[in-house]
């Protein structure tokens, strides 16, 4: 679903920019409610028209802001590696999957945030705005129990 609105949002954002403005066109947030119906709120880019010199429209997209930690993880067999991620109160994450086995989910519960891993994937989201220790698990079948589980530090 959040591929799909993605993609949404960024054909709306490229008819936008069909228009005869060489300026910046700011959308700023973007809402979101989840499966379990509360809202987030998810930061979207800058984006750029600009006329070549040819007279072609060019409309640059980003979405989503630059993240502050970039952190490259692995999913396997029953295990997250790294398993403790530390980060500080209100960072945007970004977490790559480089390498992953198997069927597996990134959730962490406090922050209403459940992913299905495929490798080479970068998944986003804000770090709380209050310090503590946040379990990330996979919820397929008994992988937690199997010790698929990690911390998240937000210092």
């Amino acid at each position: 679903m959040k591929p799909f609105l993605m993609l949404s949002l960024a054909l709306v954002l490229l008819g936008a920019g069909c228009t005869q403005q060489d300026d910046a066109l700011d959308v700023t947030t973007l809402d979101i409610t989840t499966s379990s119906g509360s809202v987030i709120t998810q930061q979207v880019g800058t984006n750029t028209t600009t006329t070549t010199e040819d007279g072609i429209l060019v409309t640059e997209i980003m979405l989503g802001e630059p993240a502050d930690v970039e952190i490259e993880m692995e999913s396997g067999n029953f295990f997250f590696s790294p398993s403790e991620l530390v980060i500080n109160q209100g960072e945007t994450v970004a977490i790559t999957f480089a390498k992953n086995a198997g069927t597996h989910t990134f959730v962490i519960d406090e922050l209403d945030i459940r992913y299905e891993i495929a490798e080479g994937e970068t998944y986003y989201f804000t770090a709380p705005d209050k310090a503590g220790s946040y379990a990330f698990y996979c919820d397929i079948g008994s992988h937690r129990q199997f010790g698929m589980e990690g911390t998240l530090i937000v210092e």
